[in-house]
C-alpha cells in the first residue's frame, strides 16, 4: 500500500511540474505582452487609437469569458483527462501562432479577430489546465502547493512585465509580441510530457 501511494504522489509530482511549466510559459509571455499592447497597437496598426487597444482588450476578454462554461460543460461531461490534456497543448499551440500573425499585423479588424480567437485560446487554457492541476494536487498538501504555484507565477509575471517594457522600448514592440508567441509555441510541450501521468486516470 505504501508503495502504491508512494507512485501515485511522484506520478502527481511529475503532471503539476509539467502543469505549472505549461502555465509559466503562457502566462509569462502574456504578461510580456500586456506592458506594451496598447502602444503596439497605436503604433503598428495605421490609424488606431488607445480606444481601439481597449476594444481589442475588451474582444479577448469577453469572449473567453463566453465560453468558460460550455467548455466546463464538455470536458464534465467526457471521462478521462486526455482530452484536458490535448485542449491544453493545442490552445498554447493555438496561442503561439496568433501572436506571430499579430506581431506583422498592419489592419485593425484583423487584430480584432485575432484577439477573439486569443480569447478562444484562453478559455480552451483556462478550463483545460485547472481541471487537469486540480485533479493531481496533492489532498494532504493543498496549501504548499498551491502556494508554490503562486509564487513562480507571480514572480514570472512581475520580470515579465519589466522585460516587456524594456525590450518594447529598446528592440521594438513586435519583437516583445514575437517573444510572448514563442514562449507560449515552446508551451505547448509541456503537457505532453505528462501524457503518462494523465493517460488512464479517471
Amino acid at each position: 500500500m505504501r508503495g502504491i501511494i508512494s507512485n501515485r504522489m511522484l506520478k502527481n509530482h511529475k503532471a503539476i511540474k509539467a502543469l505549472t511549466l505549461s502555465d509559466f510559459g503562457v502566462w509569462s509571455g502574456s504578461s510580456l505582452i500586456a506592458t506594451i499592447f496598447p502602444l503596439f497597437v497605436i503604433n503598428q496598426i495605421p490609424g488606431a487609437t488607445v480606444t481601439d487597444a481597449g476594444i481589442a482588450s475588451m474582444l479577448y476578454l469577453g469572449f473567453g469569458a463566453v465560453l468558460n462554461l460550455p467548455l466546463g460543460n464538455y470536458m464534465d461531461k467526457h471521462k478521462g483527462y486526455i482530452d484536458e490534456l490535448y485542449l491544453l497543448a493545442g490552445s498554447n499551440l493555438f496561442r503561439g501562432i496568433a501572436l506571430l500573425f499579430m506581431a506583422f499585423n498592419t489592419n485593425l479588424y484583423f487584430l480584432f479577430l485575432l484577439q477573439i480567437l486569443l480569447g478562444i485560446s484562453k478559455s480552451m487554457n483556462y478550463m483545460s489546465w485547472r481541471i487537469l492541476f486540480t485533479k493531481f494536487l496533492d489532498p494532504y498538501n493543498l496549501g504548499k502547493e498551491w502556494g508554490i504555484y503562486d509564487t513562480i507565477m507571480s514572480l514570472g509575471f512581475g520580470v515579465a512585465a519589466f522585460l516587456g517594457g524594456y525590450l518594447g522600448e529598446n528592440l521594438g514592440f513586435n519583437i516583445v509580441i514575437i517573444i510572448g508567441g514563442i514562449m507560449s509555441l515552446i508551451s505547448t510541450i509541456f503537457p505532453l510530457m505528462s501524457y503518462k501521468e494523465v493517460d488512464g486516470v479517471k
